[in-house]
């Protein structure tokens, strides 16, 4: 008898599988075995997600975990073979799964996991982890909806398992190249650009979520940049009627900044305003002079198009913006109402439209849904509206077989039970998906329109003929809008033309001001995420709009499906943090950004990080110019150039592991003041035969030391004195001086730390006892581990310059601090210094008023 074994992608996946082909309810993790209707023997088995992952370096070499610069890149043995590893904890199920793989290996294995990119790698990790090879007996399982009927109609349309192999390569070759990039640069930031403040560790780098990372940078500067300026707005009062000036002629004449002004920020150069009180005044003069207007009325209508069904990031920003929620608890919801509860289609879909094939029987689905939510929730104002017909559904722009990638929009799946147990987050988006459904299949909606223009009369002058201009609408067929809840004030009826002529009353001027962009949110940083940095101007025609997303919707950074999971691990990682609904970097977020703009700004580059992403979308569609190999070595070879520039710039020790110890050759003119016999060269560092285990290292402290300054320095510490060096650097650039001496054991160099002097007359403001002072900085006993360095932002401080600063952070009220001087510019600024208590240190906070040096 034929056998089938299905492989599930997680356990209550797998129970509601079997329970759909062999009718019978099952539990606990497996393998569930039956007959199906037809004969075959199944067993259906489960993974729990991914059980398998990509080797660490060292399982290539050992040498590797040491983490050394020289050593890059990292890359595995073989060309290109990427070893795989059990994830811990993943034992019970990969033993289930070796043992019944290899009783199937000669029937049909079908792949039931995920229908979706990262589905199909998990599959195939564990085919491969389980000691299967390709075979034509593989099948793949591609179920959009997870109701019983749709898993027994994703069965019975079940496909060669090599049609997807443009899927799995794809997939392998985003999880490599995260490996490759992500292993090679983390170690290579970590170990070369200067360290990070507070809990840092290491420079975590990203191929996808590294240029993430620097958006938000950029926005955070620009709101930080941003000058506010002022603009104008005129109005003209005509009896009862308000309308504004109409500018466009001015903004169109080749005197546009004669009539209009000019913005100090060329970016803002679009808005028809004007930019000058001079020039506005100067236009309300010429509008009145003189009043007469004719007066001219033109009717139309405005058709507005139902828009399309969800995707994943429509769910999410929906939910950001009325929930708060992030993107990964968003999707979290939504695999519920897909998987649990069976009421939506498959959520990670980038797709918003249907397939034609849908059209009757998701007419029927949501006559039952919308059934079910009047008896659950007649209160909701979707309940008081009745489904549109079968033959306006059908019309919908949202049937689009050219339009549909792997999956179709999120819609209802006409499953009912467990709508009334719905409630929070879930009956939320359960009932946004549900709304947007409907909507997406009713009619246009149709607006009667008049547009009032009042054009100046015996006007002279550059502003002649003033026109002023108000546009009512009312809606004559509601279309799609009767699903949503009227919650927007209506705009009262434009009175009726008294005659063809009126009198201007008066103009108003309106000042404004210009506003910086607002800070990122999960919604909108998923959007740039998913354009790549760009925006699509939302006053652009709606079919323009829809023509320009279409061109950019496989150039995005990430997923769907990973976009979210990157922000978290930016935020896990203390690379942003999330401030209320907005997104900020952090000061190490900040600082890894602005090292690798000044190495490698085209790797933070949003755009080439979605080149590389629309590689991968093509290789899934057998599209790609490049294979897997291919789009490898293309990132090797970023990897590379990246090793060069980091090298070139940093000021960092570079680890001297790799460079090779040789047995020693004596160094003329260099004698151990101890053994007065020669130093020795042992190639990275110099070797003193009367200081046995000293390794006088060529590179460290942030400077080359030659045999000659070692042996001064070994003069001074055998005569038990500290020896001043200067030049050196710490791990964040900065140059210092200090006393070098031994350590106990003699057996390495260390900074000098003599034991505090008190400060004569100067009292800590919190512990009213003396400052202590050790050499290059001083400490005041009330804020115990903060250093109040003597030479900090370009400004020498003496004890009591930090009394007034101290008093202010006692009272929580930091003081503004004049006189420091940019080390880049050499420019005076002025700013307050606050204590950051996490880390304990010292930084600078500029307030609105304070002028800044530099960024």
């Amino acid at each position: 008898m034929p056998k089938i074994l299905i492989v599930a992608e997680k356990p209550d996946v797998g129970r509601t599988l079997a329970a759909a082909l062999l009718g019978r309810t099952f539990s606990g993790m497996g393998p569930h075995r039956g007959t199906l209707p037809t004969g075959e023997e199944l067993t259906v088995v489960t993974a729990r997600g991914h059980l398998f992952e990509l080797a660490p370096p060292e399982a290539y070499d050992p040498k590797y975990a040491a983490w050394i610069v020289h050593d890059l890149p990292i890359t595995p043995s073989t060309r290109w073979d990427f070893q795989q590893v059990p994830r811990e904890d993943a034992a019970n199920y990969i033993r289930i799964l070796r043992d019944e793989i290899a009783a199937h290996l000669n029937d049909e294995i079908v792949n039931a996991c995920d229908a979706g990119r990262e589905g199909e790698v998990i599959f195939r990790k564990v085919m491969r982890g389980c000691g299967a090879k390709r075979s034509a007996r593989y099948t793949r399982m591609w179920a959009q909806v997870m109701t019983e009927e749709g898993l027994r109609e994703a069965f019975a349309q079940r496909a060669p398992s090599a049609n997807y192999n443009g899927l799995g390569e794809a997939g392998f070759s985003r999880d490599e190249a995260d490996w490759l990039v992500g292993m090679n640069v983390t170690v290579l930031a970590t170990k070369t650009l200067p360290r990070g403040r507070g809990n840092w560790k290491v420079w975590s780098v990203g191929r996808v979520q590294t240029p993430t990372l620097a958006l938000v940078d950029t926005r955070d500067r620009l709101i930080a940049d941003f000058k506010p300026q002022p603009f104008w707005e005129a109005f003209g009062g005509f009896g009862d009627v308000e309308a504004k000036a109409d500018l466009d002629a001015y903004a169109e004449s080749a005197d546009r900044p004669k009539l209009l002004g000019s913005p100090e920020v060329n970016t803002e150069r679009s808005k028809k305003v004007f930019w000058s009180q001079e020039k506005a005044n100067a236009f309300a003069a010429a509008a009145k002079a003189p009043p007469t207007y004719t007066v001219a009325d033109k009717k139309g209508t405005r058709t507005e198009r139902p828009p399309l069904p969800f995707d994943l990031q429509e769910v999410q920003k929906l939910c950001s913006k009325r929930r708060g929620l992030t993107g990964t608890e968003s999707l979290a919801v939504l695999q519920d109402l897909y998987e649990k509860r069976k009421l939506l289609s498959y959520p990670r879909t980038d797709s918003r439209y249907l397939p034609t094939k849908l059209k009757a029987r998701l007419h029927a689905d949501l006559a039952r849904v919308l059934a079910a939510v009047k008896a659950t929730h007649p209160q909701l104002h979707l309940a008081s509206q009745e489904l549109m017909p079968a033959e306006v559904a059908a019309k919908a722009r949202a049937f689009d077989d050219a339009k549909v990638s792997d999956h179709y929009g999120i819609v209802p799946t006409g499953a009912t039970a467990g709508i009334a147990e719905l409630e929070g987050h879930e009956l939320f988006v359960f009932l946004a998906v549900l709304q947007m459904t409907l909507m997406a299949l009713d009619e246009p909606a149709r607006y009667q329109t008049v547009t009032r223009r009042y054009t100046q009369e015996g006007g002279a002058g550059p502003y002649a003929p003033a026109v002023f201009r108000t546009t009512r609408e009312e809606i004559e067929v509601p279309g799609f809008t009767r699903w949503r809840k009227e919650t927007e004030k209506k705009s009262a009826p434009l009175p009726a033309a008294q005659s063809s002529q009126a009198t201007l009353d008066a103009v108003t001027l309106k000042e404004l001001r210009t506003n910086p962009p607002d800070p990122y949110t999960d919604a909108t940083l998923l959007d740039a995420m998913k354009y790549a940095g760009e925006t699509v101007d939302p006053e652009l025609d709606p079919e323009q709009a829809d023509a320009l997303i279409e061109v950019m919707k496989d150039r995005g950074i990430g997923t769907p499906a990973t976009r979210a999971g990157i922000i978290d691990k930016l935020v896990a990682r203390q690379f942003l943090e999330r401030q209320g609904k907005a997104i900020v970097t952090t000061e190490n977020g900040r600082q890894l950004i602005r090292e690798l703009r000044a190495r490698a700004p085209d790797f933070l580059s949003a755009q080439l990080t979605a080149e590389w992403e629309l590689v991968l979308k093509q290789m899934e569609r057998g599209e790609a110019k490049l294979n897997r190999g291919q789009f490898l070595d293309a990132l090797l070879a970023q990897v590379v150039t990246l090793k060069q520039a980091f090298l070139a710039k940093t000021s960092r020790d570079i680890e001297t592991a790799a460079v090779p110890v040789t047995e020693g050759t004596p160094v003329a003119d260099a004698v151990c003041p101890k053994s007065q016999q020669p130093l020795l060269d042992r190639g990275p560092f110099f070797e003193a035969p009367g200081f046995p285990g000293l390794r006088l290292w060529k590179r460290a402290f942030g400077r080359t030391f030659s045999a000659a300054e070692y042996v001064a320095l070994l003069t001074a510490v055998a005569a038990g004195k500290p020896h001043h060096v200067t030049g050196m650097k710490s791990g964040q650039g900065r140059e210092f001086a200090a006393d070098l001496v031994l350590n106990a054991d003699g057996t390495k160099l260390e900074i000098h730390r003599p034991e505090p002097k008190k400060v004569k007359g100067v009292k800590c403001p919190k512990s009213g006892k003396l400052l202590l002072d050790h050499g290059t900085f001083f400490e005041a006993s009330g804020w115990p581990g903060v250093r109040l360095y003597k030479n900090a932002f370009g400004r020498v401080f003496a004890a009591e310059d930090y009394l007034p600063i101290l008093e202010g952070w006692k009272a929580g009220t930091p003081i503004v601090v004049t006189g420091l001087v940019s080390a880049k510019t050499g420019n005076p600024y002025s700013a307050k210094l606050v204590l950051d208590a996490a880390t304990k240190k010292v930084r600078l906070e500029f307030g609105k008023d304070e002028p800044r040096a530099e960024r």
